[in-house]
């Protein structure tokens, strides 16, 4: 006669709960694979015992410097005449930068809410201004709403600014600086438009 063989003891980790064999669900992938970003980090703060708000302070404590030097560096392209493009680039390494933060706070501190990073630099308001109003034209909504809370604009003045930017634009391509908006419409039909747009009142 054979001798039956001892059953195989199962691993109750590796079953469901109705005996099946468990499964690791596509959200339970990626929540680990969160879990594993910034080891160092992680080590760190769980050697120092930081409570979530602690974590949340510190990560904010070391961002504001970081942003006000990108910010102070896009600044600095104001002074040089059709530079718009730099402007631009340098801006957008502003973003790059504050995607890249709130990941880590994500990982350290969500939900916990502080008072948010705001720009502490060396940049003059009125320079500050210029460099929303040259991103008002091309720059995403999202975005755009960043950057006004980042430098503190208002709602009123963000709002006469982005018109102002608009309208600026829209003269340049009329005189030949970037094309006609209008396509193929005869500009001679427009006579009028360019001076009208020119006498707002854009400082309300």
């Amino acid at each position: 006669n054979e001798i039956p063989e001892p059953p195989v003891a199962e691993d109750p980790e590796l079953e469901g709960a109705d005996g099946s064999e468990a499964t690791t669900t596509a959200d339970e992938e990626v929540e680990e694979k969160f879990d594993e970003r910034f080891p160092e980090l992680r080590a760190l703060s769980e050697r120092l015992a930081l409570t979530p708000v602690e974590q949340a302070e510190c990560i904010a404590k070391v961002v504001t410097p970081i942003i006000a030097t990108l910010i102070d560096d896009a600044a600095s392209t104001l002074s040089k005449k059709d530079n718009t493009a730099e402007t631009l680039e340098r801006l957008e390494a502003v973003f790059d930068f504050m995607d890249g933060a709130l990941e880590v706070f994500e990982v350290f501190a969500e939900g916990v809410e502080i008072k948010p990073v705001v720009y502490v630099g060396r940049t003059p308001k009125r320079q500050l201004e210029q460099l929303y109003s040259r991103y008002c034209v091309v720059g995403g909504e999202d975005n755009l709403t960043s950057l006004q809370r980042l430098l503190e604009i208002k709602d009123g003045a963000a709002e006469r600014m982005s018109t102002k930017a608009m309208m600026e634009s829209m003269q340049a391509m009329m005189k030949g600086e970037g094309g006609n908006p209008f396509g193929d419409m005869d500009m001679g039909d427009m006579e009028g438009l360019e001076e009208l747009m020119a006498g707002m009142n854009m400082d309300g």
